[in-house]
């Protein structure tokens, strides 16, 4: 019987060690609504994982006793030089951790490194994809039983788009987003978009972008029935990407507004994901994509090219 984590992301090499890929995710559309009382924002999304060419790289081998320790540390090959200065007790990851041994009553002692190649702060949830692999990663490993149910009630409470990774790592990467991002209802994609993820020199802080937007009436028009497809069939390739967040984004980051104008100087459409700063453009078939990965590489703008992922059956 096939294991409801049999995906290509997750894999047990050893009895008392698993390996879990953690890809990245896009955001093809994103509407964001006026902030609730509470200070948080309705959204609606169509939100994609990216297959395992380009992620994190989340390793758990079970201790006999503790402490638990997590190494993070970027990638020789990551397309960002970047360098961990966050306290990992900080870290998504290491919190899902906590948060499963609250949730079972029962220490589960590990050994885990974390190998990052998702730049932090990019929107591409790359923080958000660790935490859910160590969730999936634990399950496995200790076979504690959790139901996807559980998985994703224990990742919302880690952040918005930990839920949605988790249903990345269990075979279904195509997702109908909305709430807070606690409400999730998968789908089944019909294709595959080939992409060219980028890496502008700019910083992009989430509450600021939001502050920004807040500031230009934004969410006036915000309806959460609202689809961006018709009928059952969803094809990626039909939907015309947009981001409610991405004025605001180049407003907060003038940088990221001059590299939007370049790339549109050499007639090519960047689509923000998330509040930014990462950028994608969308690609008729792979050969394009690379060959775009190796113009754009010469003139020395940092890229990655990849594709959404396909879904689990």
């Amino acid at each position: 019987m096939t294991r409801p984590d049999a995906t290509p992301f997750v894999s047990q090499p050893a009895d008392r060690a698993v390996s879990v890929i953690c890809p990245p995710k896009i955001n093809l559309t994103l509407a964001v609504g006026r902030p609730r009382s509470d200070g948080l924002h309705p959204i609606t999304s169509l939100m994609l994982g990216l297959g395992p060419g380009f992620a994190d790289e989340l390793s758990i081998h079970a201790a006999d006793q503790g402490p638990t320790t997590l190494d993070i540390s970027f990638a020789d090959d990551a397309p960002v030089v970047q360098r961990v200065d966050w306290p990992v007790e900080s870290d998504l990851a290491y919190r899902a951790h906590r948060l499963v041994e609250a949730a079972i009553g029962r220490p589960l002692p590990i050994r885990a490194r974390l190998l990052k190649r998702i730049p932090a702060g990019s929107g591409l949830g790359g923080g958000s994809s660790d935490a859910a692999g160590m969730l999936v990663g634990l399950n496995r490993l200790f076979d504690l039983a959790l139901t996807e149910h559980q998985l994703v009630k224990l990742a919302a409470q880690l952040g918005s788009d930990v839920g949605f990774a988790v249903h990345v790592l269990l075979g279904r990467p195509a997702a109908w987003v909305s709430g807070t991002g606690d409400q999730i209802e998968p789908l089944l994609s019909r294709d595959t978009l080939h992409l060219l993820l980028l890496f502008p020199p700019a910083s992009c802080p989430t509450g600021q972008v939001y502050r920004v937007y807040d500031e230009l009436l934004g969410g006036a028009s915000f309806d959460p029935d609202a689809r961006p497809w018709a009928g059952d069939q969803l094809v990626l390739n039909e939907i015309e990407p947009s981001n409610d967040l991405a004025q605001a984004a180049c407003q907060v980051s003038p940088a990221m507004q001059d590299f939007a104008g370049e790339l549109r100087a050499m007639n090519m459409e960047p689509y923000v994901t998330g509040s930014g700063s990462a950028m994608f453009l969308i690609c008729p078939d792979p050969g394009a994509a690379h060959q775009l990965y190796a113009q754009l590489l010469a003139r020395q703008i940092a890229c990655i090219p990849t594709h959404t992922a396909i879904r689990a059956h």
